[in-house]
């Protein structure tokens, strides 16, 4: 065999042992969303929400993941109890 034949065999067999080439995370192959290494996430955590294989994002404070959407927490509070009538008294 020639140099270059063992070379190219070398190639072939180092390329074959790394297994298949990983597509990028894309919305091709991620219907949460994209971490920043490149893994696709669930997209419904406070930390790394998102959808269609975008760029996860982190909620703020005052949000949550709401099926991949930052969604503001409902801050309206319940209202308060009206005060009694006040009786009127007898003869």
């Amino acid at each position: 065999m020639t140099r270059l034949t063992w070379v190219a065999l070398a190639l072939a067999l180092g390329l074959a042992a790394c297994g298949p080439v990983k597509p990028p995370c894309g919305p091709s192959n991620c219907s949460g969303c994209c971490d920043a290494k490149g893994t696709c996430q669930s997209g419904l955590a406070p930390t790394a929400c998102g959808l269609s294989g975008n760029t996860c994002s982190a909620c703020g404070a005052s949000e949550y993941c709401n099926t991949g959407l930052c969604t503001r927490l409902n801050s309206n509070g319940g209202s308060g109890g009206s005060g009694g009538t006040a009786g009127v008294g007898g003869t």
